[in-house]
């Protein structure tokens, strides 16, 4: 600010006087605003669930077609009505199994006749019994068929009941899952 004074009568005069200063202006800092801290409220205990451990799946380790009496013609593969009953019975049980498996379908015969023809017979029947397997509906993927011949006999041959014992299919079940109880079953074929 200036002020300026003025007088009358002899000549005037100006003087400029000079306002003080005004006083300094002091900056504050800013002050930041509250700040707000979220304490989070205790977790809850966790909550512990006991499921009940699932019940084993039974998975059949061997089933031999015997007493269920798979039927062949002399030397031939063709399989009868109760064998075909016999296998679709299978295949129902498979359906069962909650589990990843493969089947196995093993073709054995007697030891009459020429070790190269049973061996082919052989074949030829466990792949009889590996197509009613598919027909009821056991993926064709999961299912493997092989003929023994007379390689692996159940009984010593000496009668000819002894003869039908070793004339027979298995169906083996393999399986790799952890909670799977293998059993075994029986079941015949009659040539």
């Amino acid at each position: 600010m200036v002020g300026i004074g003025l007088r009358w009568g002899k000549k005037a005069r100006v003087v400029v006087v000079e306002a003080p200063a005004p006083p300094p202006v002091i900056e504050e800092a800013p002050v930041p605003p509250p700040q707000v801290v979220v304490v989070p409220a205790p977790a809850p205990p966790p909550v512990v669930i006991y499921a009940p451990t699932p019940a084993p799946v039974v998975v059949p380790r061997k089933i031999v077609l015997d007493e269920a009496t798979l039927h062949f013609a002399n030397g031939k593969a063709i399989l009868s009505p109760e064998g075909r009953d016999a296998v679709n019975k299978v295949a129902s049980d498979l359906k069962g199994i909650n589990a990843p498996y493969q089947v196995v379908v093993k073709g054995h015969t007697s030891k009459v006749g020429k070790a190269a023809f049973n061996l082919q017979l052989s074949k030829q029947r466990a792949e009889a019994v590996a197509r009613v397997l598919v027909e009821a509906g056991i993926p064709a993927e999961d299912i493997r068929s092989e003929g023994l011949g007379f390689s692996q006999p159940r009984v010593k041959e000496v009668t000819k009941a002894d003869q039908a014992i070793n004339r027979r299919v298995e169906i083996e079940i393999r399986t790799k899952a952890e909670n799977v109880v293998l059993r075994g079953k029986q079941t015949a074929t009659v040539e």
